[in-house]
């Protein structure tokens, strides 16, 4: 699964793939979870703004919250108090800190 899901990721801009959508819902790994992320981020960047970048703002996985931050719609309802948490917590990684922040400049 984990090298399925790295070689779909080559595949930008074909669009949504629903069983990526699946991978994401139904993964047991949190290292699939950010690879099927980081997938439909390549694959489909619109789509994956719209419906599951937020929702990696609360991954288990630091990569996956980094990835959250990077793509995820600064108009949604709730985006940049989260991202402002992430930004200011002493316990969150270092690259995901940093990667809030870059996304807070200018508000």
């Amino acid at each position: 699964l984990s090298s399925a899901l790295n070689a779909l990721a080559r595949f930008e801009g074909i669009g949504p793939v629903p069983e990526l959508e699946q991978v994401f819902c139904e993964a047991q790994s949190c290292y699939d979870r950010y690879r099927a992320a980081n997938a439909m981020a390549a694959t489909s960047p619109v789509h994956f703004t719209a419906e599951y970048a937020f929702e990696c703002l609360w991954d288990c996985h630091w990569v996956t919250r980094g990835l959250g931050c990077e793509m995820v719609d600064l108009s949604a309802a709730g985006t940049l108090d989260r991202l402002k948490e992430l930004a200011g917590d002493p316990n969150e990684s270092e690259d995901v800190r940093e990667q809030a922040q870059a996304r807070l400049e200018g508000f």
